[in-house]
């Protein structure tokens, strides 16, 4: 890409060299102009929110860069004017002082006439900047950086309106700035087309994993075998010479255990524990073998938690129901999960299959609004196709090598989408600095 003629140093570590003739200006000082703003917007307590009236923003509705369409708040016009609102209209400049990445910024969308925002929402208004570049500029992910070590706060971070104020960033003439902003508009479209494909090519691949899957446990692997109703509703046919039997029939049921929290001795020692903290080992492994907390034998001891046996299939009855993997070691469960130590003719991988085909199911099963779970009758009634241990090997085998290819092209494709969303990235941050001359830039 082509280069400015003559560069300066900005001054500023992360936007580095500038092209001359730029600028590098205070957040704050960009508000200037008759109507200009930089302000926080205001305190709306829940209780004054409404169906009508003017729509209420909040930090939720700011993306990195563009307008997100969620929530549906309003306060009335009576309510705007006795708190004394700030009036926030199309167009205006958003940034969240709340909650990663600090500093973001969209525009306030063209959809309804005025706005009010939130308190950890700042308004920027003013004639010495274009819009649509500052939004590109907001979002370089070196400037949220620079936001985020100023920002206070454990659990939320956030940063302060004066913080934000402070920050520094490029600013070419207004000329530049509409020709950057209509090239990033553009490249940016076609990235994120790209990347949509990716990510619909995905969710396809991920349909089609739980297809083939559900097909090969349920209905095995010779198209012609004549069929019988199975007598569970999720199952429906099964061939001829299967079974649906109850798992407790077929595999030994364990319920898992805490040891006490508040006793330092029962914990960080060599003992896996599989927790919900450990759902995305669970999510991303047939076999577990680590786990983020570790007990101890004290811990096993004094407590209604066991040692499970290598090979024990894993399943998760509440909050993120339906997880499951095999142990690869010995290992205990928190009250959240189950395990089944199969008998010889159940094949523990093929049992684990079945439990991904059956995730709807269990889903189902599950009550409760705030935690959703499955109850130990329910669990001692689960009923599982149960073909012989010979069609069982075979079903895992075919499934072993069906998934793994259809996993290397769904990693294929997030691997792709890593890539653009890098790209996309780098050409923002390359552009709103200067490091090369967009076309119409004379």
């Amino acid at each position: 890409m082509e280069r400015y003629e003559e560069y300066k140093d900005s001054g500023v570590e992360w936007i580095g060299e500038i092209p001359e003739g730029w600028d590098v200006r205070r957040v704050k000082s960009l508000a200037t102009g008759g109507d200009a703003l930089f302000l926080d917007g205001d305190w709306i307590e829940s209780d004054v929110i409404e169906d009508k009236g003017i729509r209420y923003l909040t930090t939720g509705n700011v993306g990195e860069g563009y307008y997100k369409d969620q929530g549906t708040g309003f306060i009335s016009e009576e309510t705007f004017n006795k708190l004394n609102c700030l009036r926030v209209i199309p167009g205006d400049l958003l940034i969240s002082r709340l909650n990663e990445p600090l500093g973001r910024a969209c525009l306030a969308p063209n959809v309804f006439d005025e706005y009010v925002v939130a308190v950890d929402v700042v308004v920027l208004r003013g004639d010495s900047f274009l819009n649509r570049f500052l939004t590109y500029a907001m979002n370089e992910p070196h400037y949220a950086e620079t936001a985020l070590m100023h920002a206070r706060g454990s659990t939320m971070k956030r940063v302060s309106r004066t913080i934000l104020g402070e920050l520094k960033l490029p600013i070419p003439p207004i000329i530049e700035q509409e020709a950057i902003a209509d090239y990033l508009d553009t490249k940016t479209a076609e990235i994120d087309a790209l990347v949509a494909d990716c990510e619909r090519e995905v969710g396809l691949l991920q349909e089609y994993r739980k297809a083939v899957i559900s097909e090969a446990v349920t209905k095995g692997l010779d198209p012609d075998a004549p069929m019988k109703d199975s007598g569970v509703e999720w199952i429906g046919e099964i061939p001829e010479g299967w079974d649906a039997v109850r798992l407790d029939k077929v595999a030994i049921r364990k319920s898992g255990h805490t040891p006490d929290k508040k006793v330092p001795e029962y914990w960080d020692g060599s003992i896996v524990w599989i927790s919900l903290a450990d759902s995305p080992r669970l999510r991303a492994n047939v076999y577990v073998n680590e786990s983020t907390t570790m007990t101890t034998e004290a811990g096993i001891a004094n407590s209604s938690a066991e040692l499970l046996p290598e090979g024990a299939v894993l399943l998760s009855r509440d909050a993120s129901v339906g997880l499951t993997a095999i142990a690869g070691v010995q290992l205990a469960v928190s009250q959240h999960f189950m395990a089944y130590i199969c008998d010889a003719c159940l094949n523990n991988e093929y049992l684990r299959y079945v439990f991904l085909a059956m995730r709807q199911e269990l889903e189902k099963l599950s009550m409760g609004s705030t935690i959703p779970t499955i109850g130990l009758p329910l669990m001692r009634k689960l009923t599982i196709p149960y073909p012989s241990r010979k069609a069982q090997d075979d079903i895992v085998g075919y499934l072993n090598a069906k998934v793994a290819g259809i996993d290397r092209l769904i990693d294929d494709n997030q691997s792709m989408i890593d890539k653009l969303r890098e790209y996309r990235r780098s050409l923002i941050s390359e552009a709103v600095t200067g490091k090369f001359k967009v076309t119409g830039v004379e």
